[in-house]
């Protein structure tokens, strides 16, 4: 049975508490993304066997829980004490609930813990994930326009803009669509 301890020594082995992700360009920033959502997977994963230790103490309690108190408290109710024997009963499985949840606490302590680091690489990641995507808008930014395949239908005659591909009439000196001058 793994002590809480356990659970934090791996989370402790994972790097979180001393890691930092600088993302100064894209590939730094989905890198970073990266390795937050390989920590998260790794951290769920912790949690999840804490979880299963924390089922399987509740288990053993629930059983010592039901049977707590009953020896003495049968002596009692054949010696007629039937109120002292429910009573002593109550106590005993008061107190092994007690027990019972003071040794869980430190699980749910670890738990708590990794649900804060957990949040935390959420900020992260929606930090990187605004960094790839303003990234990715300068990118598409400076991209040059498109050109059109086909030359735009011409008003007058078969003319055409030799900058824009547009319809030129034979009197126009400049192109209506791009304001280049026309020969």
């Amino acid at each position: 049975m793994p002590s809480a301890q356990c659970f934090l020594d791996q989370v402790a082995a994972l790097g979180v508490n001393d890691m930092t992700i600088r993302a100064s360009s894209e590939a730094e920033a989905k890198e970073g993304l990266r390795k937050c959502r390989a920590l998260q997977k790794d951290l769920r994963q912790i949690k999840k066997g804490i979880s299963l230790e924390m089922k399987q103490i509740r288990a053993e309690y629930q059983s010592k829980v039901a049977n707590a108190g009953s020896g003495i408290a049968t002596a009692f109710s054949l010696f007629g004490k039937r109120k002292v024997a429910g009573s002593i009963r109550a106590d005993s499985k008061r107190a092994m609930r007690d027990e019972r949840d003071r040794v869980l606490a430190p699980y749910d302590n670890v738990k708590g813990r990794i649900d804060n680091v957990i949040h935390q690489l959420d900020s992260a990641k929606l930090q990187l994930e605004q960094k790839v995507a303003e990234a990715k808008a300068e990118r598409e930014a400076s991209k040059p326009a498109p050109r059109t395949s086909k030359p735009k239908a011409s008003p007058k005659g078969d003319q055409f803009c030799t900058q824009c591909g547009a319809g030129v009439g034979s009197s126009d000196r400049f192109c209506r669509e791009c304001g280049s001058k026309l020969d």
